[in-house]
């Protein structure tokens, strides 16, 4: 990764987390206060915490009165190791009565820059790739020229190394107007929908996140019957190519042990970036909301404002307990793993594996 791409993630994320640029890499844990708001790229939400581990240091964002919890949990720690972890996961648990349900994660984030790309995509004699003709291994291969991400199509005898025959295949982008899979993503993020046909079937969507004016990040999703054979690369492939045209970076996340996600975005060239980790609270039938000493509601998560009847400064005076209403996911049990892994893996080979 170049030091110039280094510093444009530093600067993006440190805005999202609210802090500085260096706390990023100032060789010890930090702890901003903040809304979470712009932390759209987390897995799951709403969020109670929220932070990064890059191989020189921690940075973890957190709401009020979780904020001032956890900083006093990890006060004066140099790293995110397991006695650091499990301090900060108690000083959160401390705070959350019994009803209510915890969803601890945690990821890896991963970056694409054009200079980075390997495109996967097996390319016809004469088009504007010069990766023709593919290695023997059917391994990817550096990418070319710019060329539209429009469509991309091919005979049964020009098909990626590892996607088995078909009689048509066929990669573009895909209309919202023509599935409904592609209608969802669309309208949820906003952004392109790129996929993978096979004999007119969608076996591979990729939906485009443009979120923020550096990184956008990339949701893949494969058939179960589709999966293993390469169809995601070729989708990812064509999908690069339209971030890269508008001149951002690529983004990806996904969980430490999701080795076929990370195969895929090590096939097309993605560089692991930091490991990410965080805490959300509330099930899908009710959000959170902070309560101060005398039980009453002052603020719900991602409204940024109190709740009817409540006074506006409330959120200020939220200092004992954080209530669930509604949800009925339980809290994830995951004592045995090992805070280590959060911070070791990235240091010494850029993986790690746990449950997210």
């Amino acid at each position: 990764m170049k030091d110039t791409t280094r510093i444009r993630l530093d600067s993006f994320y440190a805005a999202a987390l609210g802090c500085a640029p260096a706390e990023l890499r100032a060789g010890r844990v930090v702890v901003a206060e903040s809304d979470l708001e712009r932390v759209w790229f987390a897995k799951a939400r709403p969020l109670l915490l929220y932070g990064l581990t890059t191989t020189e240091g921690t940075v973890i964002a957190a709401r009020l009165p979780v904020a001032t919890a956890v900083r006093q949990a990890v006060q004066g720690a140099a790293a995110l190791d397991e006695a650091t972890w499990e301090a900060m996961r108690r000083a959160v648990s401390a705070l959350v009565p019994r009803p209510a349900r915890l969803q601890w994660f945690t990821g890896v984030r991963l970056v694409c820059e054009p200079e980075g790309f390997k495109d996967c995509a097996v390319w016809p004699s004469g088009s504007c790739s010069p990766a023709w003709p593919p290695s023997p291994s059917g391994s990817c291969s550096p990418a070319g020229s710019a060329c539209p991400p429009s469509s991309l199509s091919a005979p049964a005898a020009l098909r990626s190394g590892d996607a088995k025959p078909a009689d048509t295949a066929e990669t573009r982008e895909i209309s919202p107007a023509e599935d409904l899979r592609a209608a969802a993503l669309h309208s949820t993020w906003g952004g392109k929908v790129f996929g993978r046909l096979i004999d007119g079937q969608v076996v591979s969507w990729v939906a485009v996140k443009p979120l923020s004016e550096v990184v956008w990040d990339l949701s893949v999703e494969t058939l179960p019957e589709h999966r293993g054979q390469g169809h995601a690369k070729w989708a990812v492939s064509l999908a690069l190519r339209f971030v890269f045209q508008e001149g951002r970076l690529a983004g990806w996340g996904c969980d430490r042990d999701n080795m076929a996600s990370l195969a895929v975005a090590r096939a097309v060239g993605f560089e692991e970036y930091a490991l990410d980790f965080g805490c959300a609270a509330g099930g899908a039938a009710g959000p959170w909301v902070m309560r101060d000493e005398d039980g009453r509601a002052c603020g719900r998560s991602g409204s940024g404002e109190s709740p009817s009847g409540g006074s506006g400064d409330g959120a200020q005076r939220a200092t004992t307990s954080i209530a669930n209403y509604g949800g009925d996911r339980q809290n994830a049990d995951w004592s045995s793993w090992r805070g280590e892994r959060l911070w070791v893996g990235l240091k010494s080979t850029g993986t790690t594996s746990g449950p997210r």
